[in-house]
């Protein structure tokens, strides 16, 4: 890779630079070269066809994110939410105007895009294109080296790099290829590192497209001759108008004019063969003439530009749809062929933005951006009947022929996806409205009806089955009288019943004592047992209130540690003095290294924006007739 010196750039592309500071003079009105004490007007049109240009073009400019296949819907749509985010954050609405304003003007454009470790965000910014060189090779749609240069002040250099220079304005270069980013101040290597994008993070783009040219062309070439033959011509005709509202007094035959005044009500006395008259300018329709000839070279004005008058509103005849767009077809096909460059460049702008946000956030991680497919969506530009429009794309929505989220980009709605969500939110509710204050009916509703238990359908049919029920009857046998030997054996059986009954009386009476003494014994029990649990009630009452103690003196110790490291406060936890403690000690070691890694990553990832207000352009470069003109215009200033 060849060399690369910042004192190289002071000799690069010379007659670019010279010719954006001659159209950049020429917008701001500097269009009579020399110096004269006439008058000499100006009727700079050419800045108002710039801005009126560049006002069509810009017109209804809004995007939209297309999935290419179904797995990245979702993806899809938190890319299309990041983009406006960024927007938004970047406000590249004004931001885009100015840059197309300056575009057709100089006629090249550039954006820088680069991710900010500091805001955590992506900056876009458009950097000053008469400080932007860049470097190709046998394809012009590649670049592979961009050096931006631009001036800073001391305490501009001071707050971004730390160091105080001693010179007022400091000249900073900016080197950036695919692997290494390059930082000179005043010729002197400040700082190299790798590229922390994988990309050159900028946009170079042409105002129009020259063949086979990497550089473009500007609006205000074209319109130079015919602006200043404009002001030449109208300055004429008002100096002539000027010559007759203040007459030249002709004599003739008079030796001398003293006391001869030119003034209302003065009487001049004249020798008899003297003369005098009036010399009037406007006679024989001379005046026709410039004015006839003002309008030829404001018609070739407005055909150079290729904003004819009805783009002024200057419509002198009620036209159709297809009649003005005739009529406007020109300033149409400027503006298309410059909406194909952009295009381009707004998608480029939108892959670099998601690229970055996929490189640095957890938004982004996971990012498939070949999935995603960028389209920029124009606004139309001529007037449009908005009613008709939004017909047209009912109608096409309805046949098919796209979808509502394409109808929705049509007709400019900045966020499809929300207001589509929007209006499902406000359908469901209108339904459920609906449903709330429908008026009920009491068809087919509870019906009461009683039903007698009495009736055949609960009678109860308590049938018996037949049989009988026998009575066995006991009978005794006869008395008779017993015998000796069998009142033995009854005696025998009492004695044994009735020592049995006697065992089993003692066994109860056993039994019984034993019973009163069990019950004395839990009647002592549960006596002691209330008191141990009122014992029990006064030492949890005594733990509570210290458990609460502890409590408050733990957490005024925590608010104390807070208040004294605010920035830990996420981290400091613990139930104990001591686990706060430790809590503290862990949090400063952990916020330590990520302090240290977010200062590594922001030194990796920090680069300057590079695009400061545009300042007088050094005579560096410039030829010495170049440098007295500049010198002249100074001191004019």
């Amino acid at each position: 890779m060849p060399e690369f010196t910042p004192q190289s750039l002071a000799n690069l592309d010379q007659n670019r630079l010279r010719r954006y500071r001659e159209n950049l003079d020429f917008y701001n009105g500097a269009h009579w070269t020399g110096y004269s004490r006439e008058r000499r007007l100006v009727f700079n049109y050419a800045k108002v066809s710039v801005d009126k240009v560049t006002s069509y073009l810009y017109q209804g400019f809004n995007f939209a994110c297309d999935p290419i296949t179904e797995d990245a819907i979702e993806t899809t749509r938190a890319a299309e939410r990041i983009l406006r985010q960024v927007y938004d954050d970047n406000n590249l609405a004004q931001l885009d105007y100015e840059t197309e304003v300056d575009t057709a003007i100089l006629g090249d454009g550039c954006y820088k895009v680069i991710w900010d470790p500091k805001e955590k965000r992506v900056k876009v910014t458009a950097p000053d294109v008469s400080g932007i060189f860049a470097w190709w090779g046998d394809d012009i749609s590649r670049v592979w080296r961009v050096a931006s240069k631009y001036t800073l002040g001391q305490d501009e250099v001071q707050m971004a790099y730390g160091i105080r220079p001693q010179k007022k304005q400091v000249t900073i270069v900016e080197v950036w290829t695919d692997k290494d980013f390059e930082l000179y101040i005043d010729n002197n290597l400040h700082e190299k590192k790798p590229n922390p994008y994988g990309f050159i993070p900028f946009i170079i783009f042409p105002n129009l497209r020259q063949p086979k040219q990497f550089w473009g062309v500007s609006d205000i070439p074209p319109l130079m001759e015919s602006q200043r033959e404009l002001n030449r011509a109208m300055s004429q005709l008002s100096r002539i108008l000027e010559l007759s509202g203040n007459p030249i007094a002709v004599l003739e035959n008079i030796e001398t004019a003293e006391g001869i005044q030119v003034q209302p009500g003065a009487v001049w006395t004249l020798p008899e063969d003297a003369k005098a008259y009036l010399l009037d300018l406007l006679q024989g329709g001379g005046v026709r003439l410039h004015i006839d000839y003002i309008e030829l070279v404001y018609r070739n004005l407005h055909d150079l530009s290729e904003a004819p008058r009805a783009a002024y509103g200057g419509i002198e005849r009620e036209l159709s749809g297809v009649a003005l767009e005739i009529e406007m077809h020109s300033l149409l096909q400027k503006v298309i062929r410059k909406r194909t460059i952009r295009t381009a460049v707004y998608k480029k702008r939108n892959e670099m933005i998601l690229a970055l946000v996929s490189k640095f956030t957890d938004v982004g991680r996971g990012f498939s951006l070949a999935d995603i497919r960028h389209r920029i969506v124009w606004g139309a530009i001529l007037p449009q009947d908005r009613a008709r429009q939004a017909q047209n794309e009912q109608l096409l929505v309805q046949a098919g022929v796209h979808s509502r989220r394409r109808a929705m980009d049509e007709l400019g709605i900045e966020d499809p996806d929300q207001e589509f969500e929007r209006w499902l939110e406000e359908r469901r509710r209108i339904l459920e409205m609906n449903l709330e204050y429908r008026a009920r009916s009491t068809r087919g509703g509870p019906r009461e009806s009683t039903v007698s238990r009495d009736g055949a359908g609960f009678a109860r049919n308590t049938r018996m089955k037949g049989g009988t029920k026998q009575m066995v009857d006991v009978t005794t046998t006869t008395n008779e009288n017993p015998t000796v030997d069998e009142l033995e054996v009854i005696k025998a059986q009492l004695e044994a019943e009735i020592k049995r009954q006697n065992e089993f009386e003692a066994m109860i009476s056993e039994k019984d004592s034993t019973i009163a003494n069990l019950q004395t014994e839990v009647s002592r029990l549960t006596q002691d047992l209330e008191a141990l649990k009122g014992e029990k009630d006064t030492l949890t009452q005594t733990v509570t209130e210290l458990q609460s103690k502890l409590e408050q003196s733990v957490s005024k110790y925590r608010d104390l540690v807070v208040g004294s490291n605010p920035h830990l406060a996420d981290f400091i936890q613990g139930a104990s003095i001591d686990e706060i403690d430790t809590s503290v000690e862990k949090a400063r070691a952990l916020v330590e290294k990520v302090k240290q890694a977010i200062e590594a990553e922001t030194k990796a990832t920090a680069v300057p924006a590079g695009a400061p207000a545009r300042t007088t352009v050094p005579p560096e470069g410039m030829t010495s007739r170049e440098k007295i003109v500049y010198g002249i215009a100074q001191q004019r200033r």
